[in-house]
C-alpha cells in the first residue's frame, strides 16, 4: 500500500488566481476548495445551500487562522447543477462581472446507488442531468472568463477539471446516446446512471479538449480528474485512505482534482481510437465498442447540445 503525500504537498501555489469549485461543502469538494485557499487562490464556493457555504467559510477562516496562515478570499454563490436554470443565472452573473477565471472544478453530483429513477427539473434523469449536463452547460457558458484567466495566469494557464469516478466502468459499452436517460422499459439501473453519467464527463473532457485546440485556445487545459489517481511530477500515485500513526490520510479524490488545477503543462490522461484510457505511466484501460473514442466524444456532445 503506498502513501499518498499530504494534499498541500501536491500542485503548485496559486495566490492571485481565481478558482470556482462545484459541490464544495462536503467530501472531494470541501478538501480541494478549502487546499486551494489556503495557498491563496479567490475560491468561489457554488454551492445550492448559503447556510453550508457560509458554514464551510466559517470553518476554512478558523483553520487558517489556526495555522498561522493568511485569511483565505472566499466567496459564496448559490449554484444548483440540476436545475439549467440556476445554472444560466450563476454563469450570467459571472459573465456580466467580466471576471476571469482560471481554475473550474466541476465536482458538484449525486450518488444515489440503489435507488429508483429520478428526474431533475428539465426532465433529465437525474445522475445524467446533475453529473453531466449541468456541468457541461456550466462550463461551456464560462468559457469566454476562462479565456480571459488563460491569458494572465502565465505558465498555468486556465484549467477544467471534472471530477470523474472508477465507477464510470458500469457502463463498458459507453453511453447510451440514443437513450441518455434511460427511459426505454428495463434500461434504468441506478449503477448504469451513475456510470455513464460519469464517462460522459470523461467524454465531454476529450471533446471539449479537441474542439479548444482547434479554435487555437489550447491553454485552457481540461483534466478528468480520478479520484483513486493522483499525477504528480507526470508520475500516477495509487492512493487508498488509510490510518497509520493515529492520523488520517488526505482522501484520495482531493488530491488528484488540486493536482490537475494547479500543476502546470499540459493534461495527464491520453486516450486511443481503440477505446483505451491511457495514463502517463502506461497503463491502459480497455472497453468495449469504443467506448472512449472520438467519435463517441463527438456524438455525445452534439447530443448534449441538443438537449438545451
Amino acid at each position: 500500500m503506498l502513501h499518498l503525500p499530504q494534499i498541500d504537498q501536491l500542485g503548485e501555489p496559486t495566490p492571485g488566481l481565481t478558482a470556482i469549485v462545484t459541490g464544495p461543502t462536503s467530501g472531494i469538494g470541501k478538501e480541494t476548495a478549502a487546499a486551494l485557499a489556503r495557498r491563496g487562490a479567490k475560491v468561489v464556493l457554488a454551492c445550492r445551500s448559503k447556510a453550508k457555504g457560509e458554514a464551510l467559510k466559517a470553518e476554512t477562516e478558523k483553520e487558517c487562522a489556526q495555522r498561522g496562515l493568511p485569511a483565505p478570499s472566499l466567496e459564496i454563490r448559490l449554484l444548483d447543477l440540476a436545475s439549467l436554470q440556476s445554472v444560466r443565472a450563476f454563469s450570467e452573473q459571472w459573465e456580466a462581472e467580466a471576471r476571469e477565471l482560471h481554475i473550474l472544478v466541476n465536482n458538484a453530483g449525486i450518488y444515489a446507488m440503489g435507488a429508483p429513477r429520478e428526474e431533475t427539473c428539465d426532465g433529465f434523469e437525474a445522475h445524467m442531468g446533475c453529473n453531466h449536463l449541468g456541468h457541461f452547460l456550466l462550463t461551456l457558458s464560462l468559457l469566454p472568463s476562462l479565456e480571459r484567466g488563460a491569458k494572465s495566469s502565465g505558465e498555468l494557464g486556465a484549467r477544467v477539471v471534472n471530477v470523474s469516478s472508477s465507477v464510470h466502468m458500469m457502463a463498458p459499452r459507453g453511453v447510451a446516446i440514443s437513450d441518455p436517460h434511460l427511459v426505454r422499459k428495463g434500461a434504468y439501473s441506478s449503477e448504469l446512471a451513475y456510470g455513464q453519467s460519469k464517462l460522459a464527463q470523461i467524454l465531454f473532457t476529450r471533446e471539449l479538449r479537441a474542439r479548444l485546440q482547434k479554435k487555437g485556445l489550447s491553454r485552457i487545459h481540461t483534466d478528468p480528474a480520478q479520484p483513486s489517481c493522483a499525477g504528480c511530477s507526470g508520475c500516477f500515485l495509487v492512493v487508498a485512505l488509510e490510518r497509520a500513526a493515529g492520523q488520517a490520510a488526505q482522501p484520495p479524490g482531493p488530491a488528484s482534482g488540486l493536482d490537475a488545477s494547479t500543476c502546470p503543462g499540459p493534461v495527464r490522461f491520453l486516450f486511443d481510437d481503440a477505446g483505451l484510457c491511457l495514463t502517463c505511466g502506461g497503463g491502459a484501460l480497455p472497453f468495449k465498442t469504443g467506448a472512449f473514442s472520438f467519435v463517441h466524444a463527438a456524438m455525445l456532445g452534439k447530443r448534449s447540445l441538443s438537449l438545451f
